[in-house]
């Protein structure tokens, strides 16, 4: 069984800036974790679900971007949402 991380609200909304380059760096390496593990907060956990779904079925990634821009759109509006509650 793979262990569950305790990752906070504010944690995933930075891992999502980092995947839409809003964070200043050069890597998606706080995406990629974000995506590796459960997260034992079950809100935070349906939001990894769904970014991991997302980016498993992004086909049309956009030159020099890992994802295409429907996914981003997608994510941009997840992090908005989560910044709201």
């Amino acid at each position: 069984m793979t262990k569950s991380k305790r990752l906070t609200k504010q944690d995933v909304e930075n891992a999502l800036r980092n995947v839409l380059d809003l964070d200043g760096s050069d890597t998606h390496d706080t995406f990629d974790l974000f995506l590796s593990w459960p997260i034992e907060d079950p809100t935070l956990e349906v939001i990894r679900t769904e970014c991991l779904a997302v980016c498993l079925a992004d086909l049309r990634p956009q030159r020099g971007k890992d994802l295409g821009e429907e996914s981003e759109q997608w994510i941009r509006r997840k992090l908005n949402e989560l910044q709201s509650r």
